[in-house]
């Protein structure tokens, strides 16, 4: 493991998580929540095995949260401690929220004691996730949904040439399921990871790549669109980079025959959500040419079926359900089938092709926003009458937030006063990228909004 150049060796990094796992058991209880609010590195990778050893739940919360929505996360998780990295102390001191440094975790019991039983149905990890209704969703990962998980993505790397001296990328959060399933796959290999503190710009990434002979890149369609806007970025400059994942959203379709030109058969198109422990197909770099749309077939254990249209997953890879909500539970799996909100068609030989969103989800640097949630921000202000959120294509983001907004009759809205709103109420990511100030919202008879009519005005 490397950090900013900090090397820890696996040996020098069970220590630690021992240490962070001993005093854990100190303050809690075997099945507390443990809050962790970090951003990559050393006290994020030790407070997360070590809550884990010490048969703990990780509650995974986003640094980049708006205040509002990070209380909102910790309450609802009903968390024994918060930990936090030494930047995000004062951040929860002023929302008066008790929190413990990441960094100094060490328990005074001997790391020779044994540690707690763990089975695998324990629950591992909640992992907060934007819903449809804009209220909070905490998925339930067991210890045997994110070991599953990693063991099938690792086959599914074997097919396409896993081999000796892997290093991996870490840049991607690790409160995010892509962020943290690269951490498993790395671990499970043995292999180095090189993490980032926060995403780099696309100079220093390459730079990142180069000297550090990275073997294994993972992407979000942000940033591919970034790197592919450096001419250099191409295998002749890093001979070492022999597999590309791309998920969290998909690739536009041009930008992806360009990345697989400049890595011949190095790509791998890959889907999944936050409820399937991260993965649920991968693409083989081999067949990607015949089936550029599509991305991929399942990955080991898993079952895909098409029920009116929407893709349902079943496989030891599903979560438990969402915490202490046993009423969207029961509406999202049933009988072992997750009904994902998504979209597709499945072809004779298996492979799946995403074609839509049943749910009103906004794909923002490769994070999931729920329209509702922004909508549910922006209607708190008192001149707002109505306002409807829609996805809209964005180079850099991948998607971002479009506003329609109705002033309520004789009150000005501003546009400046929504975006400071928002991202207060939401965080930065969450703040729409385009408002529009309109007359109306067009609605069926029933009432409800048509959101795929909503246009910007001509300019």
């Amino acid at each position: 493991m490397i950090v900013d150049g900090i090397v820890l060796t696996y040996e020098e990094l069970w220590s630690r998580a021992l240490e962070a796992a001993s005093a854990i058991q100190e303050v809690t209880e075997v099945g507390s929540r443990v809050a962790l609010l970090a951003d990559n590195g050393v006290a994020y990778v030790t407070a997360y095995w070590g809550t884990l050893l010490a048969a703990c739940t990780t509650v995974e919360i986003s640094p980049s949260l708006g205040d509002g929505e990070l209380g909102s996360q910790i309450e609802s998780s009903d968390a024994a401690l918060v930990l936090a990295s030494e930047d995000h102390l004062a951040r929860l001191e002023a929302l008066g929220i008790d929190a413990t440094p990441g960094e100094s975790l060490s328990g005074s019991r001997s790391a020779n004691e044994a540690l707690p039983p763990i089975s695998d149905e324990d629950l591992a990890s909640i992992v907060h996730t934007s819903g449809t209704t804009g209220e909070v969703k905490g998925v339930c990962l067991s210890h045997h949904n994110l070991s599953a998980a990693t063991d099938a993505i690792v086959q599914s790397f074997e097919s396409a040439s896993l081999g000796p001296g892997e290093r991996f990328s870490g840049f991607l959060p690790l409160y995010y399921t892509y962020g943290k399933s690269i951490l498993h796959v790395a671990t499970a290999l043995g292999a180095p990871i090189v993490f980032t503190n926060r995403i780099p710009t696309p100079a220093a990434l390459f730079s990142l790549l180069a000297e550090q002979s990275i073997t294994h890149l993972s992407l979000v369609p942000f940033l591919a669109n970034q790197l592919l806007q450096l001419p250099d970025f191409a295998r002749t400059g890093l001979p070492h980079l022999r597999r590309i994942t791309i998920a969290g959203g998909a690739l536009h379709p041009e930008k992806l025959e360009d990345l697989a030109q400049r890595f011949p058969n190095a790509v791998m198109p890959m889907y999944g959500l936050t409820e399937a422990s991260t993965r649920v197909t991968a693409m083989p770099p081999s067949e990607l040419a015949k089936r550029p749309e599509s991305c991929g077939r399942p990955i080991a254990g898993v079952e895909l079926r098409i029920i009116d249209d929407e893709i349902h997953v079943r496989g030891p890879n599903v979560c438990q359900g969402y915490f202490r909500d046993p009423a969207l539970t029961a509406e999202t799996v049933k009988d072992g089938w997750l009904r994902t909100g998504d979209l597709g068609r499945i072809d004779d030989e298996g492979y799946l092709t995403i074609v839509g969103r049943l749910k009103e989800m906004i794909k923002v640097l490769g994070e999931s926003v729920s329209a509702a949630s922004v909508e549910a921000a922006i209607a708190e202000l008192p001149s707002v009458a109505e306002v409807a959120v829609t996805a809209m294509p964005d180079e850099r983001s991948g998607e971002a937030i479009r506003a329609f907004v109705v002033p309520r009759s004789g009150e000005e809205v501003l546009k400046p006063e929504i975006r400071r709103h928002c991202a207060t109420r939401l965080g930065k990511s969450r703040v729409p990228t385009e408002i529009h100030l309109v007359a109306t919202l067009p609605k069926s008879g029933s009432g409800k909004v048509r959101k795929h009519l909503l246009a910007p005005p001509p300019e």
